[in-house]
Protein backbone atom coordinates (compact mmCIF):
# COMPACT_ATOMS: atom_id res chain seq x y z
CA UNK A 1 0.00 0.00 0.00
CA UNK A 2 1.21 3.50 -0.89
CA UNK A 3 2.15 5.29 2.34
CA UNK A 4 3.72 8.48 0.99
CA UNK A 5 2.24 11.57 -0.55
CA UNK A 6 1.28 11.74 -4.23
CA UNK A 7 2.49 14.45 -6.60
CA UNK A 8 1.16 15.06 -10.10
CA UNK A 9 3.50 16.53 -12.73
CA UNK A 10 1.75 17.84 -15.82
CA UNK A 11 3.24 18.49 -19.23
CA UNK A 12 4.95 16.81 -22.13
CA UNK A 13 5.20 16.67 -25.88
CA UNK A 14 8.91 17.47 -25.90
CA UNK A 15 11.97 16.58 -23.89
CA UNK A 16 12.25 20.25 -22.95
CA UNK A 17 9.04 19.97 -20.97
CA UNK A 18 9.54 16.48 -19.58
CA UNK A 19 13.20 16.35 -18.61
CA UNK A 20 12.96 19.09 -15.92
CA UNK A 21 9.91 17.27 -14.59
CA UNK A 22 11.81 14.00 -14.46
CA UNK A 23 14.54 15.78 -12.49
CA UNK A 24 11.92 17.08 -10.06
CA UNK A 25 10.37 13.62 -9.76
CA UNK A 26 13.69 12.05 -8.81
CA UNK A 27 14.35 14.86 -6.31
CA UNK A 28 10.96 14.21 -4.72
CA UNK A 29 11.74 10.51 -4.49
CA UNK A 30 15.09 11.33 -2.90
CA UNK A 31 13.48 13.63 -0.33
CA UNK A 32 10.46 11.36 0.22
CA UNK A 33 11.29 7.75 -0.70
CA UNK A 34 7.65 6.70 -0.29
CA UNK A 35 6.35 9.45 -2.57
CA UNK A 36 4.22 8.52 -5.56
CA UNK A 37 4.80 10.59 -8.69
CA UNK A 38 2.37 10.52 -11.62
CA UNK A 39 2.95 12.31 -14.92
CA UNK A 40 -0.05 13.63 -16.85
CA UNK A 41 1.28 14.03 -20.38
CA UNK A 42 0.33 14.26 -24.02
CA UNK A 43 -0.37 11.03 -25.88
CA UNK A 44 2.84 11.24 -27.90
CA UNK A 45 5.10 8.21 -27.98
CA UNK A 46 8.01 10.31 -26.69
CA UNK A 47 6.20 10.98 -23.43
CA UNK A 48 5.50 7.30 -22.78
CA UNK A 49 9.10 6.42 -23.64
CA UNK A 50 10.71 8.99 -21.34
CA UNK A 51 8.38 8.52 -18.38
CA UNK A 52 8.33 4.70 -18.42
CA UNK A 53 12.09 4.59 -18.80
CA UNK A 54 12.42 6.49 -15.52
CA UNK A 55 10.00 4.19 -13.72
CA UNK A 56 7.18 6.67 -13.09
CA UNK A 57 3.46 6.33 -13.70
CA UNK A 58 1.93 8.09 -16.68
CA UNK A 59 -1.58 9.17 -17.61
CA UNK A 60 -1.81 10.30 -21.26
CA UNK A 61 -4.28 13.13 -21.82
CA UNK A 62 -6.45 13.75 -24.90
CA UNK A 63 -5.67 17.50 -24.64
CA UNK A 64 -4.58 19.23 -27.84
CA UNK A 65 -2.77 22.52 -28.49
CA UNK A 66 -4.94 25.56 -29.01
CA UNK A 67 -5.64 26.14 -32.70
CA UNK A 68 -5.87 29.55 -34.30
CA UNK A 69 -8.42 28.29 -36.83
CA UNK A 70 -11.93 28.78 -35.35
CA UNK A 71 -13.10 25.64 -37.15
CA UNK A 72 -10.85 23.62 -34.85
CA UNK A 73 -12.01 25.24 -31.61
CA UNK A 74 -14.79 22.70 -30.90
CA UNK A 75 -12.23 19.85 -31.11
CA UNK A 76 -9.89 21.74 -28.81
CA UNK A 77 -12.58 22.47 -26.22
CA UNK A 78 -13.90 18.92 -26.21
CA UNK A 79 -10.38 17.58 -25.62
CA UNK A 80 -9.74 20.26 -22.98
CA UNK A 81 -12.87 19.44 -20.99
CA UNK A 82 -12.19 15.71 -21.19
CA UNK A 83 -8.65 16.30 -19.93
CA UNK A 84 -9.81 18.50 -17.02
CA UNK A 85 -12.28 15.78 -15.98
CA UNK A 86 -9.57 13.13 -16.28
CA UNK A 87 -7.17 15.22 -14.18
CA UNK A 88 -9.87 15.86 -11.57
CA UNK A 89 -10.41 12.10 -11.24
CA UNK A 90 -6.66 11.52 -10.88
CA UNK A 91 -6.40 14.22 -8.21
CA UNK A 92 -9.32 12.78 -6.27
CA UNK A 93 -8.31 9.13 -6.59
CA UNK A 94 -4.68 9.73 -5.64
CA UNK A 95 -5.42 12.37 -2.98
CA UNK A 96 -2.69 14.43 -4.64
CA UNK A 97 -0.73 16.72 -2.34
CA UNK A 98 0.31 19.08 -5.14
CA UNK A 99 0.32 19.57 -8.90
CA UNK A 100 3.27 21.02 -10.82
CA UNK A 101 2.79 22.21 -14.39
CA UNK A 102 5.85 21.69 -16.56
CA UNK A 103 4.90 24.06 -19.36
CA UNK A 104 3.10 23.54 -22.65
CA UNK A 105 -0.53 22.82 -23.39
CA UNK A 106 -0.55 19.49 -21.49
CA UNK A 107 0.07 21.34 -18.23
CA UNK A 108 -3.20 23.24 -18.49
CA UNK A 109 -5.97 20.80 -17.55
CA UNK A 110 -4.30 19.32 -14.43
CA UNK A 111 -3.40 22.74 -13.06
CA UNK A 112 -6.94 24.03 -13.67
CA UNK A 113 -8.40 20.88 -12.10
CA UNK A 114 -6.12 21.37 -9.08
CA UNK A 115 -7.43 24.91 -8.65
CA UNK A 116 -11.04 23.65 -8.69
CA UNK A 117 -10.10 20.97 -6.15
CA UNK A 118 -8.25 23.36 -3.85
CA UNK A 119 -4.99 21.43 -4.23
CA UNK A 120 -1.62 23.19 -4.01
CA UNK A 121 -0.31 24.01 -7.48
CA UNK A 122 2.60 25.71 -9.19
CA UNK A 123 4.20 25.89 -12.62
CA UNK A 124 7.78 25.62 -13.78
CA UNK A 125 8.81 28.31 -16.27
CA UNK A 126 12.33 27.60 -17.58
CA UNK A 127 11.92 29.76 -20.70
CA UNK A 128 13.11 33.35 -20.69
CA UNK A 129 9.81 34.41 -22.25
CA UNK A 130 6.85 32.41 -20.94
CA UNK A 131 4.70 30.62 -23.46
CA UNK A 132 0.96 30.96 -23.91
CA UNK A 133 0.11 28.12 -21.50
CA UNK A 134 2.21 29.48 -18.64
CA UNK A 135 0.88 33.00 -19.12
CA UNK A 136 -2.63 31.57 -18.83
CA UNK A 137 -1.82 29.38 -15.82
CA UNK A 138 0.21 31.94 -13.87
CA UNK A 139 -2.98 33.56 -12.53
CA UNK A 140 -4.25 30.18 -11.35
CA UNK A 141 -1.28 28.92 -9.31
CA UNK A 142 0.32 29.77 -5.99
CA UNK A 143 3.87 30.00 -7.36
CA UNK A 144 5.76 30.27 -10.64
CA UNK A 145 9.27 28.84 -10.54
CA UNK A 146 11.58 30.70 -12.91
CA UNK A 147 14.90 29.76 -14.42
CA UNK A 148 15.75 33.39 -15.20
CA UNK A 149 15.14 36.44 -13.05
CA UNK A 150 14.49 38.40 -16.26
CA UNK A 151 11.34 36.34 -16.81
CA UNK A 152 9.67 38.00 -13.84
CA UNK A 153 8.77 41.09 -15.87
CA UNK A 154 6.48 39.01 -18.11
CA UNK A 155 4.17 38.28 -15.17
CA UNK A 156 1.99 40.69 -13.24
CA UNK A 157 3.11 41.80 -9.76
CA UNK A 158 0.30 39.73 -8.26
CA UNK A 159 1.95 36.50 -9.46
CA UNK A 160 4.28 34.89 -6.91
CA UNK A 161 7.53 34.29 -8.83
CA UNK A 162 10.59 32.53 -7.44
CA UNK A 163 13.85 32.26 -9.35
CA UNK A 164 15.24 28.78 -8.74
CA UNK A 165 16.97 27.81 -12.00
CA UNK A 166 16.02 24.83 -14.16
CA UNK A 167 16.07 21.31 -12.69
CA UNK A 168 18.44 18.92 -14.48
CA UNK A 169 18.91 15.20 -14.10
CA UNK A 170 21.64 13.80 -11.85
CA UNK A 171 23.30 12.19 -14.89
CA UNK A 172 24.71 15.58 -15.86
CA UNK A 173 26.64 15.76 -12.61
CA UNK A 174 28.14 12.33 -13.23
CA UNK A 175 28.85 12.53 -16.96
CA UNK A 176 32.16 11.16 -18.17
CA UNK A 177 34.03 12.07 -21.37
CA UNK A 178 35.57 8.64 -21.95
CA UNK A 179 32.23 6.94 -21.38
CA UNK A 180 30.62 9.31 -23.83
CA UNK A 181 33.25 8.71 -26.52
CA UNK A 182 32.88 4.97 -26.08
CA UNK A 183 29.08 5.06 -26.04
CA UNK A 184 28.87 6.82 -29.39
CA UNK A 185 31.81 5.05 -31.01
CA UNK A 186 33.93 8.21 -31.27
CA UNK A 187 37.69 8.48 -31.71
CA UNK A 188 39.41 9.66 -28.51
CA UNK A 189 42.28 11.06 -30.58
CA UNK A 190 40.01 13.54 -32.37
CA UNK A 191 38.15 16.62 -31.20
CA UNK A 192 34.37 16.34 -31.24
CA UNK A 193 31.70 18.72 -32.47
CA UNK A 194 28.26 17.95 -31.06
CA UNK A 195 25.29 19.33 -32.96
CA UNK A 196 21.80 18.98 -31.52
CA UNK A 197 18.37 20.42 -32.14
CA UNK A 198 17.00 18.99 -28.86
CA UNK A 199 14.68 15.99 -28.64
CA UNK A 200 12.78 16.68 -31.86
CA UNK A 201 15.74 17.97 -33.85
CA UNK A 202 15.96 21.18 -35.84
CA UNK A 203 15.66 20.92 -39.61
CA UNK A 204 17.38 24.23 -40.32
CA UNK A 205 20.42 23.17 -38.28
CA UNK A 206 20.41 19.72 -39.88
CA UNK A 207 20.30 21.08 -43.42
CA UNK A 208 23.03 23.61 -42.67
CA UNK A 209 25.35 20.91 -41.30
CA UNK A 210 24.69 18.69 -44.30
CA UNK A 211 26.18 21.46 -46.45
CA UNK A 212 28.94 22.66 -44.13
CA UNK A 213 30.31 19.56 -42.45
CA UNK A 214 31.71 17.75 -45.54
CA UNK A 215 33.81 20.82 -46.44
CA UNK A 216 34.98 21.26 -42.87
CA UNK A 217 35.85 17.56 -42.51
CA UNK A 218 38.01 17.63 -45.63
CA UNK A 219 39.94 20.59 -44.26
CA UNK A 220 40.15 19.39 -40.64
CA UNK A 221 40.67 15.64 -40.38
CA UNK A 222 41.38 16.00 -36.67
CA UNK A 223 37.67 16.68 -35.97
CA UNK A 224 34.64 14.38 -35.84
CA UNK A 225 30.93 15.11 -35.69
CA UNK A 226 28.26 13.73 -33.39
CA UNK A 227 25.00 14.91 -34.95
CA UNK A 228 21.74 14.43 -33.03
CA UNK A 229 19.18 15.07 -35.75
CA UNK A 230 15.82 14.04 -34.33
CA UNK A 231 14.16 10.94 -35.79
CA UNK A 232 12.52 12.88 -38.60
CA UNK A 233 15.79 13.87 -40.30
CA UNK A 234 18.04 11.00 -39.25
CA UNK A 235 17.98 9.00 -42.50
CA UNK A 236 18.21 12.05 -44.76
CA UNK A 237 21.16 13.46 -42.84
CA UNK A 238 23.04 10.18 -42.86
CA UNK A 239 22.45 9.85 -46.61
CA UNK A 240 23.68 13.40 -47.22
CA UNK A 241 26.97 12.69 -45.45
CA UNK A 242 27.38 9.44 -47.38
CA UNK A 243 26.85 11.18 -50.72
CA UNK A 244 29.36 13.85 -49.74
CA UNK A 245 31.97 11.30 -48.69
CA UNK A 246 31.85 12.48 -45.08
CA UNK A 247 30.20 9.45 -43.47
CA UNK A 248 33.41 8.27 -41.79
CA UNK A 249 33.75 11.52 -39.84
CA UNK A 250 30.09 11.90 -38.87
CA UNK A 251 28.10 9.87 -36.35
CA UNK A 252 24.39 10.46 -36.89
CA UNK A 253 21.93 9.64 -34.09
CA UNK A 254 18.21 10.36 -34.24
CA UNK A 255 17.71 10.58 -30.49
CA UNK A 256 19.60 9.58 -27.36
CA UNK A 257 18.64 9.17 -23.74
CA UNK A 258 22.31 9.65 -22.87
CA UNK A 259 22.57 13.38 -23.48
CA UNK A 260 24.83 13.87 -20.48
CA UNK A 261 27.49 11.61 -21.99
CA UNK A 262 27.06 13.24 -25.41
CA UNK A 263 27.81 16.66 -23.89
CA UNK A 264 30.74 15.26 -21.92
CA UNK A 265 32.28 13.86 -25.11
CA UNK A 266 32.06 17.20 -26.93
CA UNK A 267 34.71 19.90 -27.30
CA UNK A 268 32.26 22.31 -28.94
CA UNK A 269 28.45 22.23 -29.01
CA UNK A 270 26.15 23.80 -31.58
CA UNK A 271 22.59 23.73 -30.30
CA UNK A 272 19.24 25.41 -30.23
CA UNK A 273 19.04 27.69 -27.21
CA UNK A 274 16.25 25.74 -25.52
CA UNK A 275 15.74 26.38 -21.81
CA UNK A 276 16.56 22.82 -20.73
CA UNK A 277 19.54 22.60 -23.05
CA UNK A 278 21.02 25.80 -21.65
CA UNK A 279 20.66 24.45 -18.13
CA UNK A 280 22.28 21.16 -19.12
CA UNK A 281 25.16 22.92 -20.86
CA UNK A 282 25.95 25.11 -17.87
Amino acid sequence: MQSGRTYLLAGGGTGGHLYPGIAVAHALRSAEPEARVIFLTTNRDLDADLVSREGFEQIPQPVRPFAGNPLRWPTFWNAWRASVRQAARAIHKSAAAAVLGLGGYAAGPPVVAAKYAGVRRAILNPDAVPGRANRFLARRVQAVFLQWEASRRHFTPAVECRTVGCPIRAAFRNADRQRGLSRFGLDAAKRTLLVTGASQGARTINEALQRVWPRFARARADWQLLHLTGHRDEAATRSAYERAGAADSATVVGFTHEMADALAAADIVISRAGASTLAELT
